[in-house]
Formats: structure tokens, sequence, C-alpha cells
């Protein structure tokens, strides 16, 4: 029987050491803090999205998705649903995102704990000042605060600085202390902070709009969904679909700017035409509801203020560049980001582990017996379950690979 240690209880940690488990492997556990799982509780605004029914390599970021195609191929967002379902947990679809049918993530993390409990692994937390060294065969010494064992085989699944306000980042220096590549680190799902000073004024608004990310005066990516403006820039999920690519120009000292179309379901020739019927109808009507069910008042006034037109005046007395101006805001107004949320806030990284130095079944090509996992991979999913799957998938390979 192989003696498999697993660094992190996390999901993918947590699934790896039930995998590797149920395929006749004495498995330990170490986790750093108290208890495990304490991330998957706030997944899903504590709701949980584990997983989604669409699913590939196209929802991820990774600099190989061939590769990463043939993981979720081996065990895939049905696998993750069956695991569940296998396991007593209900589940719920809403428009391709899988819920637990009660919306509650603590449940998530209750099969996963009964689940390590029905497998006799043992879990140690509190676990600190962890040491691995290479044995004289191709086993693992390992030494920390839990004592001194000898292992066969050790998967790293210690996640990342994402969501933690004192991460512990010792997992990348296991994994580069057996040679492992680590590229730069950033936070990603993450809210954005913007040059602007006109935000306190329209804190709290939410939106439905089109967002474009220009760097060097270049769309880089295109998202539509609610936004929501905050005392010191924009958030949402739109947002956070774009946040990682914010963080990396910004990193390059590359030059960012967000375009926003405040009318996403409305071509550029229609709201042209419906702007120019509307100054003919509020002739003589006051600036300040000009544009009165049209956007969020707190966004209308801003606007207006903005462009230098008077509120208290009527329309049709403003200044024609300001009224043009205001019209074309609509479909493109630009706010200009000045940095990316800390780790803390984020919901994943960008940055990690090298991919490529892992083969299919997430072993080093450094050191045998050594797997990793999870958020410490250069891997990093859109909002929607896909970091969850990602997860799921990762930790289900090494775990299995690891007892075999």
């Amino acid at each position: 029987m192989k003696k498999i240690l697993v660094i992190g209880a996390g999901a993918s940690g947590m699934m790896a050491a039930i995998q590797a488990a149920e395929h006749g492997s004495k498995v330990t556990v170490y986790e750093r803090n108290d208890r495990v799982g304490r991330k998957i509780l706030a997944t899903g605004n504590g709701k949980c999205n584990l997983t989604n029914l669409c699913m590939g390599s196209e929802y991820f970021y990774c600099d190989n998705p061939k590769k990463l195609e043939r993981y979720l191929e081996t065990f895939s967002n049905t696998d993750t649903i069956r695991f569940f379902e296998t396991h007593g947990l209900m589940l719920r679809d809403r428009d391709g995102y899988v819920y637990p049918y009660c919306e509650q993530a603590s449940v998530v993390l209750d099969v996963l704990r009964n689940a390590l409990n029905e497998c006799n692994i043992t879990v140690k937390t509190m676990v600190k000042d962890i040491k691995i060294e290479s044995g004289k065969k191709e086993d693992f010494s390992v030494v920390s605060s839990a004592g001194k064992e000898v292992f066969d085989a050790v998967i790293l699944a210690c996640g990342s600085r994402a969501g933690i306000k004192n991460p512990d980042t010792s997992g990348y220096g296991y994994a580069k202390a057996f040679g492992h590549t680590i590229h730069k680190l950033l936070p990603a799902l993450v809210q954005v902070r913007c040059h602007e000073d006109f935000f306190p004024m329209v804190s709290g608004v939410r939106c439905k709009v089109r967002l474009s990310l220009l760097c060097n005066n270049v769309k880089e990516a295109e998202e539509t969904g609610e936004l929501q403006l905050t005392d010191y820039g924009i958030s949402g999920i739109p947002v956070f679909q774009i946040s990682r690519e914010i963080a990396g120009n910004l990193a390059q000292k590359k030059a960012v700017s967000v375009l926003i179309d405040f009318l996403p379901d409305m071509t550029e020739t229609e709201w042209v035409a419906f702007y120019s019927e509307r100054l003919k109808q509020y002739v003589g009507r006051c600036a300040e509801n000009f544009l009165l069910g049209i956007l969020h008042k707190k966004l209308s006034i801003m606007l207006l203020k903005q462009y230098g037109i008077k509120t208290s005046e009527c329309i049709n007395k403003q200044n024609e560049g300001a009224l043009k101006t205001l019209c074309e805001s609509m479909k493109h107004f630009t706010v200009t980001p000045k940095e990316v949320n800390s780790f803390e806030q984020a919901q994943v990284c960008r940055g990690g582990v090298d991919f490529n130095e892992l083969d299919d079944k997430l072993q080093s090509v450094f050191k045998k017996n050594l797997y990793i996992c999870g958020e410490m991979l250069d891997v990093d999913g859109k909002c929607g379950g896909y970091n969850l799957q990602w997860a799921w998938t990762s930790g289900c390979i090494a775990g299995i690979a690891a007892s075999e």
C-alpha cells in the first residue's frame, strides 16, 4: 500500500486525497489552517458554483490549451456532477451554472469532509514548517511541526495567494526547490481601481454594459454583463473576466483603458437616432431629466456634470459640443485603470507553476512521484465554476496517478 502525503486541504487537495484513498493508498493530509476547505465557503458568493455545463479549454487561460483539454476530458464536468451526487449532494442547474440545490457552499465542504472520514484519511491541521527532501529511493522524507515521516508520493495542493489575508506561499517554494519555474503571480477575477475622480458620485450603481479592454489602443477583450461601480473604480463579473489582462498589461507598463458601452442592446445608429429625437422632445425641459429612464439617476447626473451640462437649465440651451460628447459617451465612455485590487480580494491568481513542467498525469518532469495540482499551477479560469472544475479535475488526476 502506497503512503501518500497531500499538502493543502483546499478543493483540489481534498479531491486528490479522496481519489488516492479510493484507489488503495494510505493518505495523510497536511493543512496549515485550523480547518479544511475554508476558501470553498466563499465561492459563488457563499453558494458554491462548483462546475458549469459549458466546459472546455476556451474558458481557461493557460499556454497549452490542448493539454488542458485532455485533462478536462479525463475528469469532466459530468464526472464532477456524478462524484457529488454519488456522495449524496443534490444539485441544481441555473443557466448552465451548477450549484448545490440548497445553494449553500457549506454542504459541498460537508460532502468532502465526510468523504475524507469514510476513506480513513488522516487529516492534520495547523501543520507548519514543512520541509520536503528526496529519500534514498524515490520516496520523500517530510519533516514538519507534525513530526517526521516518509512517503512514497507527495501531492502539492497548497493553493495560491488569492483570497487570503496572510497567504503562505511555501508551496511555490517546494515546487521551485525541485526545479520548477514559477511564473509571476498577479491577482485575477478581481475589482479594478481607476484614475478618475468621479467614482464616489456613482458608487453603488449597477447597470448592464459591454466592456472593451484596450491596451496601447488595441482591443484585447470584450465582455457583457452587469457592471458595478464602486467609490474607487469598477467591479462585477464582466470586470472580473478582464481583470487578469488588466493586471498583466499594467505590470508591463502598457497604456490600459476600458471602454464602457452603457447601451449594449442598441446599435450606434439606433442610439444616435433615438438621441436626436430625444433632443427634440426635451426642448424647454430641464437637462437634469434628459437621461431619465435610460440610466441610473446618479450615473446620469455624473455624466451631465462631466461634460459641463448644467442640470438646472433647459437641454436646448446647452453647448452643442457638450451634447454631442454626451451622446458619444453613452456608447464609448472611457475609464483608465491604475491597478487591480490586492490578492486578498482576488478569487484566483494569474501565474504559478509552469504548466508544461508536468506530464499527462500532473507528475513533475523533474522529480518522480511529485505531483502538483489546483491553483498552484499557471492555469486560471473565467467566472462560472471553471476554477473549481479545474480543482476537481487536477486533484482527481493527481490523486489517482500518485496511487498507481
